[in-house]
């Protein structure tokens, strides 16, 4: 019998107790998550599949949608599931291509949900 795997996660955020609790909460659901500080780790590991949630996109530096495009260009399998404020400009970035969006505060319930399908 094949065991069925989750796929990975990566938690990239610049808060190291926010990225760590989140994943710590979605390896309790039984995803394999993995939380990274930059986007040069993420780039480093180079996830042929994967979900990244991005809990702050200041943390992609001052081209968020530019440098998840070029991620994206590399890595067309990776999805992007962003967590944001009520300034974040939604417009722009479902223009780039990002269409999932948590938005702060989080509800832990929602990000269940929305790793769920």
């Amino acid at each position: 019998m094949v065991a069925f795997r989750l796929p990975k996660i990566y938690v990239l955020g610049d808060d190291p107790v926010f990225t760590q609790t989140l994943a710590e909460f979605l390896r309790d659901l039984g995803y394999e998550a993995m939380p990274l500080y930059t986007v040069e780790d993420l780039e480093a590991d180079a996830p042929q599949t994967a979900t990244v949630v991005v809990t702050l996109p200041e943390t992609l530096g001052t081209d968020p949608f530019g440098r998840l495009r070029r991620i994206h260009s590399r890595l067309p399998e990776v999805t992007f599931l962003l967590i944001v404020d009520s300034d974040f400009p939604t417009r722009e970035a479902v223009a780039y291509g990002i269409r999932n969006f948590l938005r702060q505060p989080l509800q832990l319930t929602e990000l269940e949900r929305a790793m769920a399908g």
